[in-house]
């Protein structure tokens, strides 16, 4: 009995000492690892700045149509229902049109401007922007366009196609100024999605249900707009990464989260080892530089962003920058899902241009084109209509003009 008393007592003491030793260099690796990493040069991530005059901005007419702007809110589902196509409702589609004449004034008004860009980003100072700058909603936008999309389906209703045609041109119109206004933020760039998306349903609708003559069909392909959102994408990511540059230049990150996870901010953060800011600096600068490139990308050479695992609380206390890489977590958002929004709407660009060029070479030759090829050559698309459908593994029906997969 004594002697096994005597072994348990020896390997206690065995891993006592080792879990000593190990302990003890820990505390000596952590007060020499004193230095924190030399900040990258991230000069390429500052958005570039464009000057919008207030003659050329055509903000404050869209504001006046938000104000002369009627959308019962009760019947948004009705709304939605009818622009889908689905138990539509002429005589509160005529209502929608006549009592939103003078928003349509307005709106047409700011469509003679260059741009459409909010005060507050216009204005942006780059190096005061940070988490808590507040930037005026532009969600009103969906519900304009709702409205002139129920309109353009009311006047092919009514007969007028040439009517609800120069409707859709004006919405694309509208959505393409605000891709190409200055200094978009993420959720502006979702809300312009989003319009954009209610546009290529309804060209698509109206493709469907409507046997359009040659004019008709010109005018469509006249209007058509090609946005892939890559370059306003990758602008929207850079002014994210400068606001939470900023915001972590100031340490505003948010103790309250923190200290839920188990970590002692004013402890830890005393020591480089737990708390260095910019190695931290660092992560976030590679965490976005990949997020604009793949913003850039093709939709097929977009490299899928892992995000980072969840730390825990011995992880924390045990790996170099605890604190940073928790913060580089919080940042952390499922950049795929952006992606995959904007090529879903690349997707449907690409077929609505197939499907109104070939329908327009039927109207011009009597039979549709035997290849894309020849719409290509014949200057039906402005970009190159063979590789874009090999992205998405597509081909072209010659029999029924449609597209396959």
């Amino acid at each position: 009995m004594k002697q096994i008393v005597h072994h348990i007592f020896k390997g206690f003491l065995i891993v006592f000492s080792v879990g000593f030793v190990f302990f003890i260099m820990y505390k000596i690796y952590i007060i020499f690892n004193v230095n924190d990493d030399v900040l990258l040069n991230d000069s390429h991530m500052i958005p570039q700045m464009k000057l919008v005059s207030d003659d050329e901005n055509g903000w404050d007419s869209i504001k006046k149509a938000q104000n002369f702007m009627y959308f019962p809110v009760e019947k948004s589902d009705v709304i939605d229902n009818m622009i889908m196509g689905e138990n539509w409702d002429n005589a509160f589609a005529q209502e929608l049109v006549i009592k939103n004449q003078d928003m349509f004034f307005y709106f047409d008004e700011a469509l003679q401007k260059k741009y459409i860009v909010s005060p507050s980003q216009r204005d942006i100072d780059l190096k005061a922007i940070d988490i808590d700058f507040v930037i005026e909603s532009t969600n009103f936008f969906r519900k304009i366009v709702k409205i002139r999309t129920i309109g353009i389906l009311y006047y092919f209703h009514e007969g007028q196609n040439m009517k609800g045609i120069d409707e859709l041109r004006k919405i694309t119109q509208f959505s393409y100024k605000i891709d190409q206004s200055e200094n978009p933020h993420l959720i502006d760039v979702f809300i312009n999605m989003s319009i954009y998306n209610t546009i290529e349903h309804a060209n698509r609708y109206v493709l469907k249900k409507y046997e359009l003559s040659r004019e008709e069909l010109e005018a469509m392909h006249k209007n058509r707009i090609s946005i892939d959102y890559r370059d306003s994408l990758a602008q929207a990511f850079r002014l994210e990464y400068i606001v939470m540059k900023n915001s972590y230049n100031k340490k505003m990150y948010d103790p309250i989260l923190l200290q839920e996870n188990d970590i002692d901010v004013n402890r830890m953060s005393q020591s480089s080892f737990f708390w260095k800011p910019q190695q931290t600096q660092n992560m976030l600068t590679h965490q976005y530089e990949q997020v604009v490139q793949n913003s850039l990308r093709a939709c097929n050479d977009i490299e899928p962003y892992i995000e980072p695992k969840k730390i825990g609380f011995m992880s924390r206390i045990l790996q170099e920058n605890g604190i940073g890489r928790t913060l580089i977590n919080v940042t952390a958002i499922s950049y795929n899902n952006v992606q995959e929004k904007r090529c879903r709407l690349e997707y449907q660009n690409l077929i609505n241009d197939v499907i109104i060029a070939s329908q327009l070479y039927r109207s011009k030759y009597g039979q549709l084109p035997t290849s894309l090829t020849k719409l290509e050559n014949d200057g039906y698309f402005t970009y190159n209509v063979i590789d874009r459908m090999k992205v998405w593994d597509l081909e072209y029906d010659v029999h029924t003009g449609q597209i396959t997969q």
